[in-house]
This record gives C-alpha cells, sequence and structure tokens, in this order.
C-alpha cells in the first residue's frame, strides 16, 4: 500500500519515471507477499498493473496511419502488436480477479480495440483508385477492422457483466455502456 501510494503522489507529481518505478514496486511487494504464502496488497499490485498499461495504450494511440499503403500496413502492423502487448498486460490485471480492476481492464481492452477499429476506418484512401478498385478497398478494410470491432464488444459486454456480478460501478462501468 504504501508502495503504490508514493507511486500515486510521484504521478500526480508529474514524475512519471519514479511513479512507474514505484508501481513496479507494488507489483514486486505484492509477489513477495504472495510467495511467502500471505497474500496482501493485491489491490493495489491490480492497480499498478493497470497503470502501467496506460503507457502503451498512448503508444497505440500515438500512431498515426498514412495514406501510403506501403507505410500502412507498417504502421498497422506497429499498432496491432501494440493492441497485443497491451492485451497481455491487462490479462495480468484481471488475473488479480480485484473486482474494480477487472472492470478497468475489460473496459480499456474495449477502448484499444475501438480505437484500432476507428483508425482504419478513418485512414486516408489512396487517391489513384478509381471508383470500382476504392469500394473494393473499403471492403478490405471492412475486413480487416472487423474482428477488432467484434472483439472490443465483447470487452465492453464482459466489463458490464463483471460489474453487475459483483454489483460494482465506476467510470470504467459507465466508459463501457457508453461504448
Amino acid at each position: 500500500e504504501a508502495h503504490f501510494k508514493i507511486a500515486n503522489i510521484e504521478e500526480h507529481l508529474a514524475h512519471h519515471a519514479e511513479a512507474e518505478k514505484g508501481y513496479h514496486r507494488t507489483v514486486y511487494a505484492a509477489k513477495v507477499f504472495e510467495d511467502k504464502g500471505h497474500p496482501a496488497g493485491e489491490v493495489y499490485a491490480a492497480e499498478a498493473k493497470f497503470r502501467l498499461t496506460d503507457k502503451i495504450y498512448q503508444d497505440l494511440v500515438a500512431i498515426k496511419i498514412p495514406s501510403n499503403p506501403k507505410h500502412m500496413a507498417d504502421a498497422l502492423k506497429q499498432k496491432i502488436g501494440l493492441l497485443t502487448k497491451l492485451s497481455k498486460q491487462l490479462a495480468e490485471v484481471v488475473k488479480y480477479n480485484e473486482g474494480n480492476m477487472v472492470i478497468a481492464a475489460l473496459t480499456k481492452l474495449g477502448q484499444a480495440n475501438e480505437h484500432l477499429v476507428k483508425a482504419i476506418r478513418n485512414a486516408p484512401l489512396p487517391k489513384d483508385l478509381n471508383k470500382q478498385e476504392l469500394e473494393a478497398y473499403k471492403g478490405q478494410l471492412e475486413s480487416v477492422y472487423k474482428p477488432f470491432a467484434d472483439q472490443a464488444l465483447q470487452n465492453y459486454s464482459s466489463a458490464i457483466s463483471k460489474s453487475y456480478e459483483i454489483n460494482f460501478y465506476n467510470k470504467w462501468t459507465k466508459i463501457a455502456l457508453d461504448a
């Protein structure tokens, strides 16, 4: 708890590197207690682990998809790589089974998938295509983003279900409901 609270203060002071170290310490301390057979601090470890995913999410959102199809593929590959990394990190948060953070993690994953859908949908279209080629291109884009749209919906639904299951409602529940 102390490690988490110190890290939280560092974050509020915009000492991001120190906050990150503190969140890592929080997760490590909870692991040490668990390994010794005395689980403690899991609530703080879950939130610390969740907060550590924010940088990955911000990096994902920062990548812009260019209009050049070759560069578009590279940017999309980077985004999908970050989404995969984020998904793995958020799965670690869910493993703590701390209701509040399960809802937050599922909602954040929904947001990440939804972001990817919007990024692909709003990507600039190639200028050198005729009308028929453009329609075929749009159809291909839809086949690329559809699985991410389905996953976003699944994540949001799971977050809402968890919220109802544990009778706990937070800002992440509202975000999932709004989405």
